[in-house]
């Protein structure tokens, strides 16, 4: 997420590999892609994981809490893309797999997850009109 929500075209990922010690290219998903490694016995430490997923939340609210509205707008030094068109795009990145979950979900258990809509997400700062 990290590299396609800010910019795809300038990230580097050896700050990555030196914080887990994963390669860039491995791969467990496809065997199409580069890195593919076939071990049903191959696992990331829980550890890994967290310590990576922090990384990447540290990494995404900086970017976030320095960009203004105007820089929406704006295409990152070469990147075809405005930082809202990536930004929206990692968006659907997520609910497609959203969706994935969802469905296996349902195969596995016959019926689909509860939809709370908003309702979990605590309601402040409620103006009346």
């Amino acid at each position: 997420m990290d590299k396609y929500f800010i910019n795809p075209y300038d990230y580097s990922y050896d700050e990555v590999c030196k914080l887990t010690g994963i390669d860039e290219r491995y791969s467990i998903i496809s065997e199409s892609r580069e890195g593919y490694l076939n071990d049903p016995n191959y696992v990331i430490a829980r550890e890994i994981l967290v310590t990576y997923m922090d990384f990447v939340q540290g990494k995404i609210n900086a970017y976030l809490d320095n960009l203004n509205d105007e820089d929406l707008y704006k295409k990152p030094e070469g990147c075809p893309y405005t930082i809202m068109q990536m930004i929206l795009a990692q968006y659907r990145h997520s609910m497609f797999h959203c969706g994935m979950l969802e469905i296996a979900t349902f195969d596995k258990r016959g019926d689909w997850l509860e939809y709370t809509g908003l309702a979990y997400i605590p309601i402040s700062n409620q103006t009346s009109k």
